[in-house]
């Protein structure tokens, strides 16, 4: 720091003359008294047209509007305003989408039998169901009627929008040298898949087709989902069969797999967190096909199940393919956000308390995590004030919005840090 010399103020005496007289102050004359009042009402004029055009401008959106549009981003107006584009917040785990015309819920009271539930939730459901199809470009005619010997039934998703859009898993769709097109419930004839969104981070993908009115199925709460709540999936499992229905119970939460390359996937191991698990048998085929709860909601994606174990299947939450959608609303795109950290769950006993929380392996190079100062070894236990001992790290980064700033409770060297990161795009980093 550069040094700054300060010379010492100079005293100057002022000396008063012998001679000197003190001349009383006049009395203020009438028309200062005129001119005082006039001035005080031109500033109540103003006031109150300023206040009535700040109430305009506050019921009608503009003041915020105005204010977002003028102020820097890490301002204390533009953050207390939520200035940051709608949908997304850094823990909304349950935003909103708009899907516009959906098949409504149903009240399970009005069923007496198990049996008798889950048929009506299995033909309400079904019209809203599609298999995913995989045509070879080399035959055209297949891909618009879907019925040559090339073509394939590989996955299943489900309709979220009536206007055609679809969610299944990016597995599903992974290969980009062949096209795809999608069979709607019962339908016969095949739709061709005009464009796919790929999320391969979070196995999510957005397909959209050119076709208006269809079934949209109603999206569920995956927050409020306990174990030994009712599952139904529906799929076309091993391709063929399509419109399986398998049922069973929600096994366990927060799960954390590892999802392997083959018959399945296409692509190399991944580890996925923050995962349902089933006990409704799912095989290949019965990816991105919807997982319902007893009210007929999509409550999950259906993604992955294990070999040389029975019953032990998982599904994406919903909530979390929510967030994908209303940030696909917002942007036109799908954005994944990221941190830049690998890291576990974990339970650490100490001699007067307990700690859980997310343990921190690794840091990327150049990552948000990595300029904010995270270093291996740290354990995270809150994200804005948000306990990880049930919540899952990974949902809350997943659901996060991009740019958005994310502050960590962590455990270092046996004393507890604050560091704040800023969630970034992964899909916008160079490789």
């Amino acid at each position: 720091m550069d040094k700054v010399h300060i010379s010492p103020t100079e005293v100057v005496t002022i000396e008063k003359s012998p001679d000197a007289v003190l001349v009383p102050e006049q009395a203020p004359k009438k028309n200062k008294v005129l001119w005082t009042c006039v001035t005080t009402c031109f500033f109540l004029v103003i006031l109150t047209v300023c206040a009535g055009s700040l109430g305009f401008l506050v019921v009608n959106g503009s003041a915020k509007n105005l204010v977002c549009k003028n102020s820097l981003s890490d301002s204390y107006l533009y953050q207390k305003l939520n200035c940051s584009t709608p949908g997304l917040s850094s823990l909304n785990l349950n935003p909103t989408f708009s899907q516009g015309k959906t098949i409504e819920s149903i009240d399970p009271s009005k069923y007496t039998t198990q049996e008798e539930l889950i048929t009506k939730i299995v033909d309400q459901a079904t019209p809203s169901v599609v298999t995913v199809v995989a045509v070879s470009p080399s035959d055209p005619a297949a891909f618009s009627n879907g019925v040559d010997g090339q073509s394939q039934n590989i996955g299943s998703g489900f309709v979220v929008r009536e206007d055609g859009l679809i969610i299944t898993n990016s597995h599903v769709v992974s290969d980009e040298t062949v096209q795809y097109s999608v069979i709607i419930g019962t339908e016969k004839n095949s739709i061709p898949v005009k464009q796919i969104f790929r999320d391969s981070a979070n196995d999510v993908a957005i397909l959209k087709v050119d076709k208006t009115g269809l079934p949209a199925i109603k999206l569920g709460d995956s927050d409020t989902v306990k174990r030994g709540n009712t599952a139904i999936a529906i799929g076309s499992p091993l391709g063929d069969l399509t419109g399986t229905v398998t049922s069973g119970i929600i096994s366990g939460l927060n799960r954390d797999v590892t999802a392997g390359s083959g018959d399945m996937f296409s692509q190399s191991s991944k580890k996925y967190q923050g995962v349902i698990q089933i006990d409704a048998p799912i095989n290949p085929g019965n990816s991105g096909g919807p997982l319902l709860n007893s009210k007929a909601e999509v409550i999950g994606v259906n993604f992955a199940t294990t070999s040389g174990a029975d019953s032990i299947s998982f599904a994406l939450p919903i909530n979390r393919i929510k967030a994908k959608l209303t940030e696909f609303q917002i942007n036109g795109k799908l954005l994944e956000p990221y941190i830049g950290i690998g890291f576990s769950q974990r339970t650490f006993y100490l001699k007067d308390s307990v700690l859980t929380g997310a343990l921190v392996s690794q840091v990327q190079v150049n990552s948000p995590a990595s300029v904010a100062g995270i270093q291996n070894g740290d354990l995270i236990l809150s994200v804005d004030g948000k306990s990880l001992e049930n919540a899952s790290l990974l949902d809350i980064i997943q659901t996060s919005k991009v740019g958005s700033d994310l502050k960590l409770e962590i455990w270092r060297k046996a004393e507890k840090i604050n560091i704040s990161v800023k969630v970034g795009d992964k899909s916008s980093v160079v490789k």
